[in-house]
């Protein structure tokens, strides 16, 4: 599913227009964004929890050349499903 798809469905099960409904995913996603660059937590009962996870800079062996690259540190975004979420998945796949 992609994000147009995600709409789509959200359009038909709150009974929003396609425009409106585009404006709240994408509030939402813009809230969570910037919960994230603010360094917080992001947590939905039931859902999961995301948080911004810092790596420090390093230097990297580039296999093909042996060149030596440096890594800047940075934040990357992550995600963690609630066991809730974790347990509707349990033997779907197995």
């Amino acid at each position: 599913m992609n994000k147009t798809e995600l709409i789509k469905i959200f359009a038909k099960q709150t009974n929003l227009n396609l425009k409106k409904s585009k404006e709240a995913v994408d509030v939402l996603i813009q809230i969570i964004v910037t919960a994230l660059e603010r360094g917080e937590e992001v947590q939905l009962s039931g859902f999961g929890k995301f948080w911004a996870k810092y790596y420090k800079g390093t230097l990297k062996n580039v296999p093909n050349t042996g060149v030596l690259s440096k890594i800047p540190p940075r934040f990357v975004p992550k995600f963690r499903p609630s066991s809730c979420l974790k347990r509707r998945f349990e033997g779907v796949f197995g």
